[in-house]
């Protein structure tokens, strides 16, 4: 997916704060955004994310073409990971995709 997301030129922006550019105290992700937020730019918007969670996003995407398969191999994703990427494909491409709900509604069921 973020394959996908990269050569549709719709990923999110990883790399700094997509407000202010700064690369310190970076906190979420934020779609509506389309990246990165520091503490001061996102001013409590969004819910912060673990640095875990932040590093874990930003290595799908700054993973080199030649990379990809040994990294995919060992990283530790999950649907939750996919939903976000999924959704945020939706959102950026003007699209829905059946196949998205569908795998939200097996998540939600999995939460039960």
């Amino acid at each position: 997916m973020a394959q996908i997301l990269k050569n549709e030129g719709i990923a999110p922006h990883v790399d700094a704060c997509v407000g202010c550019g700064s690369k310190r105290q970076i906190e979420t992700l934020s779609k509506p955004d389309g990246g990165f937020l520091c503490v001061r730019c996102n001013q409590g918007r969004y819910p912060k994310w673990k640095k875990t969670e932040l590093e874990k996003i930003r290595a799908l995407f700054i993973v080199k073409e030649t990379l990809v398969e040994p990294f995919a191999q060992s990283a530790r994703y999950d649907l939750d990971d996919f939903l976000f990427l999924a959704k945020w494909f939706e959102l950026f491409s003007h699209t829905e995709l059946a196949s998205v709900r569908f795998l939200a509604s097996i998540r939600t069921l999995e939460a039960k």
